[in-house]
Parts: C-alpha cells; structure tokens; sequence
C-alpha cells in the first residue's frame, strides 16, 4: 500500500452519471487523493456524491492556486482537447474518460504529446475481462462476435437528446470493444472490412454500427445498438475448440457452457473504475495502446459501408 505522503492530489473534472461510478475506488485508490471536484454546473449531478470534496468551477484557477498533480476528467469527448491541452500547460498529467476526443484530427493533435496523459478504457478492468485474460490463453482464435446494447435511443432509432453527446454508437462503444481486443488477439493484424450504419436523421448520429474485421484465421464482428432499450454487452469467442461467452453484464465466463467465474460483489461500472482507481498507477493502459485503439477506431471510416437496413 503506498502511503498518503505518496499519493498525487487530483481534482475531478466533470459531476455528470458516469462520475458517480469513480466514487468507490478513488476513495480507496492508495495512488491518488482526490481532494477537488469542478464543474461548471454548482447543480451537477454527481456532486453531492463528492460532499467532502472541495468543489471549484474553474480548474484553471485551481491550477494557479493549489499543487494539483492529475486532472481526472469525466466531461463530454467534445471538451477533452481543451482540457487536456490547459492540464499539460499546467504540468497537471490528465486521465481522461475514453475516447481521446471526437474527430479524428483533434485525436491525431493530441497524441503528439507522446504519453503525457493517460486514457481511462473502463472495460480492461471488468473483473470478467481481468479473470479471463489470467486465466485463459487464446492460441486458434476463429472467430469473436461482440454485441453491445445501450438504451439511449428508441425503438425508431431516435437517439435521445442526453445522448447526443456521446456522438453515436460507433465512437462511444466501438472504443470499447477495440479496447478490449487487445486483450484477446493481436489487433495490429487485424484490417477493417466494413462499418456500416443505421442513422437518426435528427441528430446526424449513427444508432446502430456492426463493424467487421479480419486476420489471415480470424472473423470479428462487433454490433452496437442503442436502440432495443436494453443495457446489455456480452462477447462470444470460438477460439481452441472452445466456445466462450464473457458476459460484461453480468460480470461472468461461461466456457462450453459451464459457468467458471462470475463477480457479484459489487455493479458493473463501479467496478470498472474500483478495480483501475484501487490499483493506479498499475492499471494504466500503455502509450502505443492507446495510439492503437484510437487509430483503429478511426480507419474504420475508411471502410464505412451502406446503411444498415432498418
């Protein structure tokens, strides 16, 4: 355990849903002392969670006037640039939600700085996903097919305007499932066949994407679809002449159709973030992996087929 004269001062920078998730491990995270909070909303949402933190709309001047040493930032991907750019001006290192940022270039400006931030991929540190990659080896991988739903759309394919801020499918949960093959096989190998995209024409946002990538011994599928109002992700792998399910929801591993392991312990996000939070500066994805991720997420476009068909 590192001592508290050891643990870095942070503040955490966004009050919105999904900071409430990091709550339970940046208080037992031995590596950092989240003593801030900001937000530009005194009425955020998550705020209260953070009732004895000191909250500070403005981290700019928090940076002037207090010794911060990591910004924890859980804004919309379309404020990370800014923020990111004023914490290395600031020689404050920023961990930031995934993805990086929203458009291809802003990513490609911001990776220029070559390892001077770190990126949060909460799905690396699913119990499920860390069980696994510990306990099995994938030699023969023939094929993975990962499904991801989320209820931020209706049943017409309209995404909620809350939503809008995540900008699409595609960009929100195709990070998540790059992230976690990287885990599985070698990604580098792997080459975009098709993206293809069912669109809500009010937002100009793809609701559905299923993504298709191959190897010389390898199919991967990855569907995303936020219009079924259900929260479920699950990945199916046929790999050694076994067939493995690692349900995400569900925090289990089924092999040949035997349950091998299932986390009850404790919410699936939370436990995301307990388990990257309580073992920082471990936890942290490397620089040339997170180059990968978001460069694979991009050059999907390159492919980007027809409409699906609704």
């Amino acid at each position: 355990m590192i001592s508290e004269h050891y643990k870095k001062t942070a503040v955490l920078i966004g009050l919105g849903t999904i900071s409430a998730s990091y709550e339970a491990g940046l208080r037992f995270s031995p590596g950092i002392d989240c003593r801030y909070v900001c937000d530009i909303n005194p009425d955020a949402v998550s705020r209260n969670i953070y009732y004895d933190k000191e909250y500070v709309s403005d981290y700019l001047s928090l940076f002037k006037e207090r010794k911060v040493e990591l910004a924890i930032i859980a804004t919309p991907p379309d404020t990370h640039a800014q923020i990111i750019r004023d914490c290395l001006d600031n020689c404050v290192c920023p961990i930031v939600e995934k993805p990086i940022a929203h458009t291809a270039d802003i990513v490609s400006d911001l990776l220029q700085a070559d390892g001077r931030f770190e990126v949060i991929f909460h799905w690396l540190h699913g119990s499920e996903v860390i069980w696994f990659t510990r306990n099995i080896t994938l030699k023969d991988v023939k094929k993975i097919r990962i499904s991801i739903k989320d209820p931020y759309a209706d049943r017409g394919g309209r995404i909620r305007p809350e939503f809008h801020n995540k900008f699409g499918c595609w960009l929100d949960s195709g990070v998540n499932a790059l992230s976690l093959l990287t885990k599985l096989v070698d990604l580098e190998s792997f080459q975009p066949k098709s993206l293809s995209f069912a669109m809500d024409d009010s937002s100009g946002l793809p609701y559905r994407a299923i993504c298709l990538m191959y190897s010389d011994r390898t199919n991967i599928e990855m569907d995303m679809r936020w219009d079924v109002e259900e929260n479920h992700k699950v990945t199916f792998i046929e790999a050694d002449g076994h067939e493995y399910v690692i349900d995400h929801t569900a925090q289990s591993v089924i092999c040949d159709g035997v349950l091998v392991f299932k986390d009850d312990g404790m919410p699936r996000l939370p436990r995301h973030y307990f388990n990257y939070f309580a073992n920082y500066p471990q936890s942290s994805t490397n620089w040339a992996t997170n180059l990968l991720i978001h460069r694979k997420l991009y050059e999907a476009y390159d492919y980007q087929d027809q409409r699906i068909m609704a």
